[in-house]
């Protein structure tokens, strides 16, 4: 199985909306379990958006929270090994769809998460579940970080 692979070479910015009082670490993932991750790898996992809009949903639907306890952070990315997983092929090959890429059951996530960092993906492009149809997420593996690839706060 090799799922299609989709270069970012060129440097990309993405969102983050994180509460004000984490400001100072704003990429740190909290939660000990979430869509693409559990406690053991949660260290190493950082959820991004492609815009402010969808940073800002995502929060305010796993949180509950008003977007104006919240900041929002740009981040610059470079990566060369990420899965797309809006592609159909890619499902396909995975054994997934979207309807389970964002349903209320994270485990399949989870397990294609683990699957990918498994076999040294950097990053996973995936849907919103909070900003259907059209928000988009970039979640990284940071483990898997090649010497080329990084991500900074700016």
């Amino acid at each position: 199985m090799n799922p299609v692979v989709q270069s970012l070479t060129k440097k990309a910015v993405f969102f983050r909306a994180v509460w004000k009082g984490n400001a100072k670490d704003p990429l740190r993932t909290r939660s000990e379990e979430g869509r693409y991750h559990t406690r053991l790898d949660m260290e190493n996992t950082v959820y991004l958006t492609a815009d402010q809009e969808t940073a800002e949903l995502e929060v305010a639907r796993r949180w509950g929270s008003a977007p104006e306890e919240y900041v929002l952070v740009k981040v610059k990315v470079e990566l060369s090994h990420c899965v797309d997983l809006t592609d159909p092929d890619t499902q396909k090959q995975l054994k997934t769809s979207e309807d389970a890429l964002v349903g209320k059951n994270w485990r399949e996530c989870q397990h294609v998460a683990a699957d990918l960092r498994a076999r040294g993906f950097e990053a996973v492009w995936t849907y919103s579940a909070a900003d259907r149809p059209d928000g988009r997420c970039l979640v990284l593996f940071t483990e898997n970080l090649k010497d080329r690839s990084g991500f900074e706060v700016l």
